[in-house]
């Protein structure tokens, strides 16, 4: 078994030595603090990219397709050893702060990074600046926040963010920029080609479903072209 495969799985739930209830619980407040930290650096950098590469313009982020070269070239060289942090990483630290700006609301204000995260399927400020008050008021994990967003949208009957044609030209970059690379393209192969049998047949199923999808929409796209 690969170790470190092992060494992430969940073991079983078992009783430990009270003498080794302290060490739990002093390894657990060690990775409170790692993540907070981890956080509050995601944070600065959001902070830093929206005012210095987008001038504190939260429309330019948050309701346009993003055309700044300077983003597109930090997303191209995103996971890299130039830019060590994934495509995700950085998109979510953009819209946290663009949103940090248009809120100005004091219950989403109070909310950690992640919370914020995992507050980013709701689109419109109304609905945000609610939420971020029932996360407060509840005292929400992020874990709950999620599935509270996803009750949510079932319960409002919001099965997906409002799409606008500039919002779909942005998922569309976000989801085509994780493979602009031919290396990307290989690696993800390769990786994949490491799959048993029945792993394989589900991603191959998968690919499928997106090669479906994507050709579905490059249909739309040029008989859209056409008819104008």
């Amino acid at each position: 078994m690969n170790p470190n495969k092992q060494l992430a799985e969940r073991p079983e739930s078992r009783a430990i030595p009270d003498t080794d209830v302290v060490l739990v619980v002093e390894a657990q407040r060690r990775g409170r603090e790692v993540l907070s930290r981890a956080e509050t650096a995601i944070a600065e950098f959001g902070q830093w990219l929206f005012a210095n590469v987008f001038v504190d313009d939260a429309r330019a982020v948050l309701d346009r397709p993003i055309t700044s070269p300077v983003w597109a070239e930090l997303l191209r060289s995103a996971e890299s050893d130039k830019l060590p942090l994934t495509r995700v990483s950085l998109s979510n630290a953009l819209r946290v702060a663009a949103l940090d700006k248009r809120l100005s609301d004091a219950a989403w204000t109070r909310l950690s990074f992640s919370h914020k995260v995992a507050l980013l399927a709701l689109t419109e400020p109304k609905a945000l600046r609610a939420a971020a008050r029932h996360v407060l008021a509840a005292s929400l994990s992020v874990r709950q926040t999620r599935a509270y967003v996803v009750a949510l949208r079932d319960e409002t009957g919001e099965a997906a963010p409002k799409l606008s044609p500039a919002k779909a030209l942005r998922s569309l970059g976000s989801v085509s920029g994780r493979f602009e690379r031919a290396q990307d393209v290989r690696r993800f192969g390769a990786q994949l080609a490491k799959l048993d049998d029945a792993q394989r047949a589900r991603a191959e199923a998968q690919l499928e479903a997106l090669i479906a999808a994507f050709s579905s929409m490059l249909t739309s796209v040029r008989g859209d072209t056409k008819r104008r």
